[in-house]
């Protein structure tokens, strides 16, 4: 879950304090909340920022991978089915950025000699 005690472990433990009704259904609350937004936390991506010739081609890289990412029912508030339309705009602009990707890394790559393409 999180660094340290659960919420309600704190207030568990806390209990023979006296701890009012009204704070530990909050906390429970608070703590299943913490679950349901670390179960739709998104890794964030790690560049190699070494300020050399790769960088871009490691940024625009990095970016395309993204690309190969499909929208599902489970992403998309509201999507009733995969089939949704809202569902297949979102990744037809998925796939709309990686042409747009490629194509910018197929220039890059021939400037600098074609060999990191």
């Amino acid at each position: 879950m999180f660094d340290g005690w659960p919420l309600s472990r704190i207030l568990f433990e806390s209990h023979e304090l006296n701890v009012p009704e009204w704070v530990w259904r909050r906390a429970k609350a608070m703590e299943a909340r913490i679950v349901e937004l670390e179960r739709n936390l998104v890794e964030r991506k790690h560049i190699d920022a070494t300020p050399d010739a790769d960088y871009p081609l490691r940024i625009l890289r990095t970016y395309r991978a993204d690309c190969d990412l499909r929208w599902e029912e489970s992403t998309v508030i509201g999507a009733a089915h995969a089939d949704s339309p809202l569902t297949k705009a979102l990744n037809e602009l998925q796939d709309q950025r990686a042409v747009l990707l490629d194509a910018a890394i197929a220039v890059l790559a021939a400037a600098r000699g074609g060999e990191h393409g």
